[in-house]
């Protein structure tokens, strides 16, 4: 057997579960990988232990197990992470935060950067590495997924400080600095959203990185009050939002006294992300 009719098998098996067009871009991703070829047509020979391992990753995938979980890889602005069910899998919508802060940012000028909730690290490393005059701090609550986050940040050269805390009970003087940026993507999905979720998201994803438990903008509000105390004047505070409530979060920081508030959508049109800066006085 060679690699294309491995491949050619192994996508009869979950073509009709995926669709072609996806089913293909997940095997490429194996092919990448778990096999190290770019080429699904590929006439090279397909060994005993190959097939094991793929058809052991097919099974996984037909059991509901995301692709990124099988191989331990997940693309974020051109990084590569490594990750796993301690972890959320990276989303596009939360690149387009992190874009959004590299382009409000000068990067000619130092920064100190605070990620609340980083889980796999992807938020922190990704504005470490394209703000080279950055210093950035990490927290979550997970010990288990700061050790991905700290894989990751020495897979990518990143140097990031990492804090293992609750952030619903945090105090300001937890912290050693303030920060000009701020920049999270708590959980946020309500109780009442769950009907709506992938059964592969519910059944390998971190339950505590998805749900905000009874109140789905608990972690808004704590961290909107801990911000305005740990930003220097002047300084930014990021959220990716729930859609659900968009406007709800911005009345958060309207509150507390966060000023030039912007609503962003993600590219698939809904309310996504949301800024606001600390008054200079």
């Amino acid at each position: 057997m060679n690699f294309a009719e491995a491949f050619q098998n192994a996508l009869h098996k979950i073509q009709d579960v995926f669709g072609q067009r996806e089913a293909i871009n997940i095997l490429k991703i194996i092919g990448e990988d778990l096999f190290e070829t770019y080429n699904l047509k590929s006439q090279k020979s397909f060994s005993d232990t190959q097939k094991a391992l793929l058809d052991q990753s097919i099974t996984k995938l037909l059991n509901g197990t995301p692709v990124q979980y099988i191989t331990n890889r997940a693309d974020f602005m051109g990084l590569k992470l490594y990750v796993d069910n301690r972890v959320l899998i990276p989303r596009p919508e939360t690149e387009e935060l992190v874009d959004w802060v590299l382009y409000s940012v000068d990067r000619k000028n130092k920064c100190k950067i605070l990620d609340v909730g980083t889980g796999s690290g992807c938020i922190p490393i990704a504005l470490s590495v394209y703000l080279t005059n950055a210093f950035v701090d990490a927290i979550d609550i997970s010990e288990a997924a700061l050790e991905v986050a700290r894989i990751n940040a020495t897979k990518n050269h990143a140097n990031i400080h990492f804090i293992n805390k609750d952030i619903l009970i945090a105090i300001a003087s937890d912290f050693k600095q303030k920060y000009d940026i701020i920049v999270s993507n708590p959980p946020y999905i309500s109780k009442h959203e769950t009907a709506l979720m992938g059964i592969d998201v519910l059944k390998s994803e971190p339950h505590l990185a998805l749900f905000a438990g009874e109140d789905p903008l608990i972690f808004y509000k704590k961290i909107t009050v801990l911000a305005f105390e740990l930003l220097e004047p002047g300084g930014l505070l990021y959220f990716e939002l729930n859609p659900v409530f968009a406007q709800e979060t911005k009345q958060i920081l309207q509150n507390i006294g966060f000023t030039e508030l912007e609503i962003k959508k993600d590219l698939q049109s809904k309310e996504r992300m949301l800024k606001g800066r600390k008054a200079l006085t």
